[in-house]
């Protein structure tokens, strides 16, 4: 896994900070990333995985009794372009402070009601600290080598007593040349987050699934292109094929799913990926 991720990684064109647009804030240097510019062109407010993500959060948190309406004050890491920040900022009356180190898609981010900066958690700025009702890391974790380590340093910016919002994706079983393409060193289970999370000294409060109806189309994803290799005649690569919709009928056929699964399952017993609700202490 590691030697797949190595060959993806490369530094992105990381801008002088007086390219910044007047609503980012550089507070550290841009860093290298291993994640493609592909994943930034195709995944936006439209998409029906993002839909559905958004969706199962937010059910989840309606569940818990956490208010979507009260301002919280939220740090998302690993924002890149700031999608599920501007979702999270239309559903609710939260603030979103959006930060990452990807100037190239930070910089494509559109401003929010919060703030926007190129930050790197493990510095720990002091004007951070303590300073948020909740941290958001969606899709972040499965990225990183030393979880624990990256968990500690984003507890730091954490309130006593705030929520920790994950998403992660599920199944090890389901691992392929596509989790390869986007840098993801592991899927999760249930036990193998709470556990790793449980050694940075977070508390589950509540964690489910969400895709169960996704999980044949996953499991022949990993064998379709287990078969196949990327094609640079017309430019198609692992990450497209693993995250466009063959077409206008496919795309309706998987928004009608997410609409019966979230409608009908509050908390499947499995799933593409996993979303996980905890507090530090």
């Amino acid at each position: 896994m590691a030697s797949g991720r190595r060959e993806h990684e490369r530094q992105l064109d990381a801008m002088p900070a007086q390219a910044a647009p007047a609503h980012v804030e550089i507070l550290s240097p841009a860093a290298a990333i291993a994640f493609p510019d592909q994943w930034y062109e195709i995944m936006d407010e439209r998409h029906f995985w993002m839909r559905w993500r958004t969706r199962a959060f937010l059910q989840q948190c309606r569940a818990l009794s956490i208010s979507t309406e009260t301002p919280l004050s939220v740090l998302e890491i690993g924002c890149g372009q700031g999608i599920l920040r501007q979702m999270l900022e239309s559903a609710t009356g939260w603030t979103v402070d959006a930060v990452d180190l990807n100037a190239g898609a930070l910089f494509h981010s559109a401003p929010g009601r919060g703030r926007t900066a190129l930050y790197n958690i493990h510095d720990r700025a002091p004007a951070l600290a303590a300073g948020y009702d909740a941290i958001l890391l969606f899709d972040v974790i499965e990225h990183i080598d030393d979880p624990v380590s990256f968990m500690n340093s984003a507890l730091y910016h954490l309130k006593p007593g705030g929520y920790v919002f994950i998403n992660v994706p599920a199944l090890q079983s389901l691992y392929s040349k596509f989790d390869v393409a986007v840098g993801h060193c592991r899927r999760y289970n249930k036990a193998t987050l709470e556990t790793e999370l449980a050694k940075a000294g977070i508390r589950k409060v509540d964690d489910r699934y969400w895709g169960l109806t996704m999980l044949p189309l996953l499991a022949l994803r990993k064998l379709w292109l287990s078969l196949r290799s990327e094609d640079p005649g017309t430019g198609t690569t692992v990450v497209q094929r693993g995250l466009v919709p063959p077409g206008r009928l496919a795309d309706s056929v998987l928004t009608a799913m997410m609409r019966v699964e979230t409608g009908a399952i509050a908390d499947p017993p499995l799933g593409t990926s996993l979303l996980y609700v905890g507090q530090a202490g």
